[in-house]
């Protein structure tokens, strides 16, 4: 059983000899954790969308920003939370719209996480460096068999998420 202690609104909870902090930041969920070793610190952190959408069941969806630094690796990940449209000449992966705040779109193709749910966008570490100074993220995306969605990032405290990331992946 750990110890959970709250700190200017950071609870802190100490499991065994590792540390892990959950912080707010915006509406940032933030999660920080020692490596088993002991030398690296890893975080992960995730923003909700401004709006749900309905998936092809009808059941509603919060697709999640997640930004994170593990084991030294940067990840820039949207998980959908329902099934991604299969693109014709794509394996595993999807074109995707992004614009942050009010910049031109970006098109890129996103590989698809283990479930076909999630979207890892390449180059990760240049996308955390982007989104710094950013207030919005705007991402486009097939979803599977209702088409074309639009989902919104309010990034109210990215630069602090950004600051983190780049601090644990040493970049």
């Amino acid at each position: 059983m750990g110890h959970r202690r709250w700190t200017a609104g950071i609870a802190v909870a100490v499991v065994g000899l590792t540390w892990s902090a959950v912080a707010m930041a915006g509406e940032w969920v933030v999660d920080r954790e020692a490596t088993p070793d002991g030398q690296r610190t890893n975080v992960v952190a995730s923003l909700d969308a401004v709006e749900p959408f309905q998936d092809w069941l009808g059941e509603e969806c919060r697709p999640r920003l997640v930004l994170s630094c593990e084991d030294g690796a940067t990840r820039v990940a949207v998980d959908v939370g329902s099934p991604l449209e299969v693109e014709v000449g794509r394996f595993h992966q999807s074109t995707v719209n992004i614009r942050l705040t009010k910049g031109k779109a970006k098109t890129v193709v996103a590989s698809h996480n283990d479930e076909g749910e999630g979207l890892l966008l390449p180059k990760p570490e240049k996308w955390v460096k982007s989104l710094a100074g950013e207030e919005l993220l705007h991402v486009q995306f097939l979803a599977y068999r209702i088409g074309p969605q639009e989902v919104h990032f309010e990034l109210d405290g990215i630069d602090a998420v950004v600051d983190d990331i780049r601090e644990a992946c040493d970049w």
